[in-house]
């Protein structure tokens, strides 16, 4: 894929616990029938199309959550760019690992599946295929869609918990509509998309460890910037300027790393605004924010 994507995990103490909002490691369309077609990047489709069902697959980001939580709420918050007909959308579990590769659809379509992408007929194309075609999945429906919020069920607040507890693996969800009849589908924004628009699953929980107040992680698969204001890649090699978002330059984690300039410190330019975390190892400085992240010979951060 030729893109930068972020996932981010935000911590809020509340009046009644904890709250996270948890971003997408990945999301994928499938296509009913369509063993080859995938749509691994680009807005996700559920439903019944003219051009036949199609369901979404979504995995969260729950890792920073602590293993302790007992969780007392969750919502699955879509935002939602087009409606057709009278959608119903149901949400389960995945029980079998899966990919998202780098497949870009067309309108409500797919195109030619890559290696890595999730099919209706492939978890990973084309090496491991689902047990059953359309994925593999917990038949208990945990949540059903109303005004693009999936609610808290006592079924969703429990899987989450299990998942966050290590009793049962993170596969993440698989959102299914209307597969018969009339044309009824939506279209909701993905993970590549603006914070405004990726899927969001907001869990209030309560633990005894400290709640982590912000976290954000990189993830660079070719070095090009874009995405939430990130720039460089994974080893720190020309960073373009990250405007915007939290404004990381050249480094892994987005944070400066232990020499403020990624694995090498080679070429990690500004990030302007935000956090300005970032330096090279010629000391360059970060702009704004609260300059993070020093420099590799100890320059200071404007």
């Amino acid at each position: 894929m030729n893109f930068q994507t972020a996932t981010m995990l935000l911590a809020l103490s509340t009046a009644e616990g904890l709250k996270q909002i948890a971003y997408p490691l990945q999301d994928a369309t499938i296509f009913d029938g369509e063993n080859d077609s995938a749509r691994g990047v680009g807005d996700n489709i559920v439903g019944m199309t003219a051009s036949g069902a199609r369901r979404a697959l979504i995995q969260f980001d729950i890792s920073r959550i602590p293993a302790d939580a007992v969780v007392k709420d969750v919502v699955l918050d879509l935002d939602v760019k087009h409606s057709a007909g009278e959608p119903k959308l149901n949400l389960f579990r995945v029980t079998s690992p899966w990919s998202a590769g780098s497949a870009e659809g067309e309108g409500i379509d797919g195109t030619m599946a890559e290696s890595e992408d999730s099919t209706w007929k492939y978890s990973t194309y084309t090496s491991i295929p689902w047990k059953t075609a359309g994925g593999d999945y917990d038949a208990q429906v945990l949540s059903s869609e109303n005004m693009s919020f999936f609610w808290s069920t006592p079924e969703l607040i429990k899987t989450v918990e299990d998942m966050i507890q290590g009793n049962i693996p993170n596969y993440g969800f698989l959102l299914v509509g209307l597969e018969e009849g009339e044309v009824s589908y939506q279209t909701f924004g993905s993970m590549e998309g603006p914070t405004s628009e990726k899927p969001k699953l907001v869990v209030e929980y309560e633990s005894n460890e400290a709640p982590i107040r912000t976290a954000l992680r990189k993830r660079s698969l070719e070095g090009d910037g874009g995405g939430d204001g990130l720039g460089g890649s994974g080893d720190g090699e020309e960073g373009d300027d990250g405007d915007g978002g939290d404004g990381d330059g050249g480094c892994t984690d987005g944070a400066g790393g232990d020499d403020g300039g990624g694995d090498d410190g080679d070429g990690g330019d500004d990030g302007d605004g935000g956090d300005g975390s970032g330096g090279t190892e010629d000391g360059d400085d970060g702009a704004g924010g609260d300059t993070e992240g020093g420099t590799a010979d100890g320059d200071d951060g404007a």
